[in-house]
C-alpha cells in the first residue's frame, strides 16, 4: 500500500489540504488499525473523501494512542507514525470455522476418487494423490483401505500449510481469525490465482470492505459456472465481513 502522503488530512476548518488519494490512504491506515487492535469500529470506506466518519476515527485513533487530539494527520507527525505500525498475519493458522467451511465444500472421500472436475486423483477433503486419474500406482496403494474421516482432516490440517503461508507471503495487513479462515478456504480452492488478484490489492490497501466483494471473482472454470463454487464463495465472504 501506499505509506506516504502529500499533504494534511483530516478537519477542513483546520485548513487540511485533503487530497483525495492522502485521505483514502488514511482510511486504509485507519482500517488496518481497526483490525489489527481487534476494536468493533466500523471500517471506512476508502472513497478519498474527508467525511465525518474518517473524522471521527481520526480523533479516536490519537485518544487511543495518546496523541493530541487535533483531528489532522501530517506527512511524518506522530499519528502518520503509528498509523505505520501493523504487521501481517505471519504464524496464524486455520480455525474450527474455516475447517469446517472447507470441509463441508470439498466432500469426504474414504477411498481414491477420480471423478472430481479435473479427474485428478483425489482422497479425504480435496487431497491431490495424483494428477490424472487412478491408475493402482504406488502413490495409491498405501491409501487403497481408506481413511477415516479423521485421517481426512488431519491431512486437509497438513496440506492447508501451502494456503496458510501464501496468505502469510502476500498479504501484509492484519487479519482477524475469521477473515484469515475464510482466505485460507479460497486460497486452497483457487491456489496461485491469488497472487496478483484484485482481492489482494484491495486487502493490502486496507479496503477490508470493498475486498469481501471480490470472493465472487472465483464462480467460474472456462467461463462456466461450477456447481457449489457460488455458494461456497458466498459462505467465505461472509465470514470475512464477520470480524
Amino acid at each position: 500500500m501506499n505509506n506516504s502522503i502529500r499533504a494534511s488530512v483530516g478537519d477542513p476548518k483546520q485548513d487540511s489540504a485533503n487530497r483525495d488519494e492522502d485521505v483514502k490512504t488514511v482510511q486504509g491506515l485507519l482500517n488496518i488499525q481497526i483490525i489489527q487492535d481487534r476494536r468493533s469500529d466500523r471500517l471506512l470506506e476508502l472513497s478519498g473523501r474527508m467525511d465525518s466518519d474518517t473524522g471521527r476515527a481520526i480523533i479516536e485513533f490519537q485518544r487511543r494512542h495518546g496523541i493530541e487530539r487535533s483531528g489532522v494527520i501530517e506527512l511524518r507527525d506522530k499519528t502518520f507514525n503509528a498509523l505505520l505500525r501493523f504487521h501481517g498475519p505471519s504464524g496464524m493458522r486455520t480455525g474450527q470455522r474455516g475447517i469446517d467451511l472447507i470441509e463441508h465444500h470439498e466432500s469426504f472421500r474414504d477411498h481414491p476418487y477420480d471423478k472430481d472436475g479435473a479427474r485428478n486423483t483425489t482422497i479425504g477433503f480435496g487431497h491431490l494423490i495424483h494428477r490424472g486419474m487412478i491408475n493402482h500406482g504406488a502413490s495409491e496403494h498405501r491409501l487403497e483401505r481408506g481413511i477415516s474421516s479423521s485421517e481426512g482432516e488431519r491431512i486437509l490440517r497438513e496440506d492447508l500449510r501451502t494456503a496458510e503461508n501464501e496468505i502469510a507471503r502476500r498479504v501484509h495487513v492484519p487479519l482477524t481469525q475469521n477473515q484469515f479462515d475464510a482466505l485460507a478456504s479460497l486460497v486452497f480452492n483457487i491456489g496461485r490465482q491469488f497472487d496478483g488478484s484484485t482481492l489482494l490489492k484491495l486487502l493490502n490497501n486496507g479496503d477490508y470492505l470493498e475486498a469481501a466483494d471480490h470472493f465472487g471473482d472465483w464462480h467460474y472454470s472456462r467461463h462456466h459456472a461450477v456447481s457449489g463454487l457460488p455458494s461456497r464463495r458466498s459462505e467465505e465472504a461472509t465470514l470475512f465481513r464477520h470480524r
